[in-house]
């Protein structure tokens, strides 16, 4: 029987299968629709369809050329598969399946089929069972590249057979040969990869091959066994001639934070009869009343051990523990801090102490008198262990204070007041080994007065303020000791301030006086430039500064300051502070330059020696950066600093970078004042299925006991699978 008409050849197609071949209806709900361009249905049952063949089951759709069903056994056999769709992962075309009623269940021939949109495999033959591709033998490739006619894709693997294993996840592969361009370059008896439908599964990773000088040629196996959605566990044999290692990593994720413990355990020829290892656990959790607990524990056998290993550039672990507390509000603030902290340096020195610090603020709003009153207490304590288990005090501080301050206008004057007083408790010992407490009482008063001027003009807008404020300062008690002084600055940053020292344990004294202009313009086209003057005098400080930054002398010391802008692409600013008799003691002069693939950073800095006793002549270097990218295939990145007083570059670097189709070259070479040359080399080939990386690195620096190394790395990632590295160097060769 032969209907051309589609809509007849439907109709008539529908009334003979329900009436002949009940068992094609999976329940109630679904339904089988097949069109053809030609069925026919025998005497006994057998139904055939030919001609653009389309057959619908549920979410399953299949495409072909021919069509035969057997009611009597529930078996369809498919001619010329163009299109097997499930509706979820599975797409593939094949010369012929034999299937259920349901398109469920079957044996596929020839098979050329597509997971997850990415991966195509060619099988000669596959099974499919009701939770989808069960196993496969005979398979011929294996990849995610784009495939063309008559040419092998960049990379595919081979196998003799694979087999899914839905309890754990994954597939496994037998007889396994890794090609590039068709060429065989590694073979494998057995792999396990993860399912394409699942995010993580357990199995082994892509094996990593090790070169090295002191431990000779190995093979890493890395497992990964994943517990659940939050827990896993990496495990890590490492086998040589001269080592047997054994590295694991274990990772949670919980509701109130995160766990990661990894670590190794080696017994080497390095040092014969002796178990070498390290262990490692960091963590954070939030637990109860706001309480955050954070950790990071180490311990190595041996100095070398991360050097020879190249865990670690460092030869042992800090251990850290930690708990703070900290509580934002409207009108009060808290932040406090337990820590323990052992410190194990090159040389086996060791720093071991307990910390204690804490902040507490609170607003109050004052009803009958303007203004805002802040109450403070600060803590800062510490113990140390020493050597022979004893403890020692280390310098501490305790402080109480009360700071008020009130904002008031006269029209367009505005008034800022500022008094404050703190109670300060010490143990310095840095007094000569003297551990004694010591007190003292620091207070001062302040007013500001600044008049802002605006001016509006056509496509410019001006702002004119000068500023005025004089402060009075006093310290009741001297302390003995200077651990608590810092390297304070005259700066914008508190030329206006009411104590400019920034030191727990000193202070200005006497009447401070700051007076200064500010100008600011602004145009439509988004040019501004902004001009700053001022000039302080600090009546005294309690103590003799090193660092004489316009804090000492009791003229007048000036500040300037300027900066021009036009958007992003070009801005230029400085920065200087003079002395009373006019000599400049610190300067700094900024410049960027942005003009479509070129970009220019300068910074020129002067540092006068008489303000510092540590310089014996002025300080000037000039830092610079630039880049250039010229269409779009090519970028060079130079930059340096440059020493004007000694007339020769302390540092240096040259960048270039080229894009070539799918690959990216790129070089760089650093010189260093008294250091060796650095230099590294890449060339980085990324297409939709590869990623191909190579690379030359000079790493002149102490690993443990390890020589510095040159290193030669080549990796290799096949997309979407994991990794493969081979690395090797002159000295030293990683994978």
């Amino acid at each position: 029987m032969t209907l051309k008409p589609l809509k007849q050849l439907v109709e008539f197609f529908l009334i003979c299968f329900f009436l002949l071949i009940p068992g094609l209806s999976y329940s109630e709900q679904t339904e089988t629709k097949i069109s053809a361009d030609t069925v026919t249905v025998s005497p006994d049952g057998m139904l055939k369809a030919s001609g653009n063949v389309v057959v619908k089951y549920g979410q399953i759709t299949v495409k072909a050329e021919a069509l035969s069903f057997n009611q009597k056994i529930n078996s369809i056999s498919v001619k010329e598969i163009s299109e097997f769709y499930d509706g979820q992962e599975i797409k593939f075309s094949a010369d012929k399946a034999d299937l259920d009623g349901e398109l469920s269940e079957g044996i596929i021939f020839a098979a050329r089929i597509l997971l997850d949109e990415a991966i195509k495999i060619r099988a000669e033959q596959v099974r499919l069972d009701n939770s989808g591709i069960s196993s496969a033998k005979g398979i011929s490739r294996v990849t995610s590249c784009e495939e063309c006619e008559d040419k092998d894709p960049n990379w595919y693997l081979t196998a003799s057979s694979a087999k899914r294993d839905f309890e754990n996840s994954n597939i496994i592969y037998r007889n396994v040969t890794l090609r590039v361009k068709g060429l065989p370059v590694a073979y494998l008896p057995f792999l396990r990869m993860p399912d394409p439908s699942v995010d993580r599964a357990q199995g082994f990773l892509v094996p990593e091959a090790a070169l090295t000088s002191n431990l000779a040629t190995g093979l890493k196996l890395p497992y990964f066994v994943p517990i659940g959605l939050s827990r896993d566990i990496l495990l890590t044999p490492y086998f040589s001639t001269k080592t047997n290692t054994f590295e694991y990593r274990y990772r949670q994720k919980f509701t109130n934070g995160d766990l990661v413990l990894n670590g190794s355990i080696s017994n080497d020829e390095l040092i014969k009869n002796k178990w070498r290892y390290f262990s490692r656990a960091v963590g954070s959790f939030d637990m109860l009343y706001d309480i955050n607990i954070k950790f990071d524990l180490g311990k190595v056998g041996d100095d070398s051990y991360l050097g020879d290993y190249v865990y670690s550039e460092e030869s042992d672990f800090n251990s850290e523990i930690n708990l703070g507390k900290t509580v934002v509000k409207k009108h009060q603030f808290f932040d406090g801090n337990l820590s323990y902290l052992k410190e194990k340096e090159q040389g086996s020195a060791l720093d071991e102490y307990f910390a204690l610090s804490g902040s507490y603020s609170r607003d109050i709003s004052l009803v009958k008198i303007p203004g805002k009153l802040r109450l403070s207490a600060n803590l800062n304590s510490s113990l140390n262990v020493n050597d022979d288990n004893s403890f020692s005090r280390p310098p501490s501080s305790a402080q109480l204070g009360a700071n008020y301050d009130q904002v008031s206008f006269a029209g367009p004057i505005q008034f800022s007041q500022n008094v404050f007083g703190n109670y300060n408790s010490f143990v310095n010992s840095a007094d000569a080994g003297v551990a004694n407490e010591e007190f003292s009482f620091q207070y001062g008063a302040s007013s500001l007065m600044s008049i802002p001027l605006y001016k509006k003009g056509i496509g410019v807008n001006t702002i004119f303020t000068p500023k005025f404020s004089v402060s009075v300062n006093g310290q009741e008690n001297d302390i003995m000791g200077d651990f608590f002084i810092g390297s304070d600055e005259l700066s914008w940053g508190n030329v206006y301030s009411g104590k400019k020292i920034s030191s727990l344990s000193e202070s200005e004294e006497g009447v401070s006086l700051s007076i200064g202009l500010e100008h600011e313009v602004f145009w439509k086209n988004n040019h501004k430039l902004k001009l700053w003057l001022a000039a302080a005098k600090i009546g005294g400080l309690t103590y003799t500064p090193i660092y004489e930054n316009g804090l000492v002398d009791s003229n007048f010391n000036y500040l300037g300051a300027f900066s021009y802008s036009k958007g992003k692409a070009k801005n230029l600013s400085s920065n200087m502070l003079f002395s009373a008799n006019g000599n400049l003691l610190h300067g700094d002069f900024r410049g960027a330059y942005a003009y479509e693939n070129i970009e220019l950073k300068g910074n020129y800095e002067y540092l006068n020696h008489a303000i510092d006793s540590r310089l014996q002549k002025d300080l000037k270097t000039f830092d610079f950066i630039s880049s250039y990218n010229f269409l779009d295939s090519l970028n060079v990145d130079i930059g340096g600093l440059y020493d004007v007083t000694l007339d020769k570059m302390a540092k240096a670097s040259i960048g270039l970078g080229i894009s070539l189709g799918y690959w990216q070259y790129n070089i760089n070479q650093e010189y260093l004042e008294e250091e060796s040359d650095k230099f590294s080399l890449s060339a980085i080939y990324d297409d939709e299925c590869t990623r191909l990386n190579f690379s030359f690195e000079n790493r002149y620096q102490e690993l443990g006991a390890s020589e510095p190394v040159k290193s030669l790395t080549f990796r290799v990632q096949l997309k979407p699978f994991a990794n493969f590295v081979v690395s090797q160097g002159a000295d030293q060769i990683i994978f």
